[in-house]
């Protein structure tokens, strides 16, 4: 028994010399040294302004502009809200699309046949939607959002 523990410690280190001396030890590299000044990487300014712009920065902390300065802003113009749109009930639009033709102007409006022989009619300006509502309530029935006055007897 002690032969056969003896042959195996004697094949084991065998083996581990072996495995010695087919292992190579790592040699440390030298880092590479960053050299400044080389042709690669100065580059010339203009070619380094096409390539990459200037990035425009502000300040979102600065002083604000004061009045005198206001000339050089855009001017504040007043938005002209439109008009609710007017729902007709109407079969043959043909006869309408002339009546509003004629009393408002065709670049004015606008109209959009819905479903159930409904067209809506959108006005672009309020003195425009008061002269299709006067036009309209005598012959056909409409329905706007616009709030109607109630008289009382």
């Amino acid at each position: 028994m002690e032969t056969l523990q003896k042959q195996e410690e004697n094949s084991y280190n065998n083996e581990l010399s072996y495995q010695d001396e087919n292992w190579k030890v790592a040699t440390a590299h030298k880092r590479r040294k960053i050299i400044l000044n080389t042709s690669a990487i100065t580059i010339p300014d203009t070619e380094m302004h096409q390539w990459l712009q200037v990035i425009p920065l502000r300040n979102s902390f600065s002083s604000l502009i004061k009045d005198g300065d206001t000339s050089s802003q855009e001017e504040m113009t007043t938005h002209i809200v439109k008009p609710p749109p007017i729902y007709i009930h109407a079969q043959i639009t043909d006869t309408l699309i002339e009546l509003l033709n004629n009393t408002v102007g065709r670049e004015n409006y606008s109209i959009k046949e819905l479903k159930l022989e409904q067209v809506k009619v959108q006005t672009n300006s309020p003195k425009i939607f008061r002269k299709v509502v006067q036009v309209l309530n005598i012959p056909y029935i409409i329905h706007t959002s616009s709030r109607q006055k109630r008289t009382t007897k």
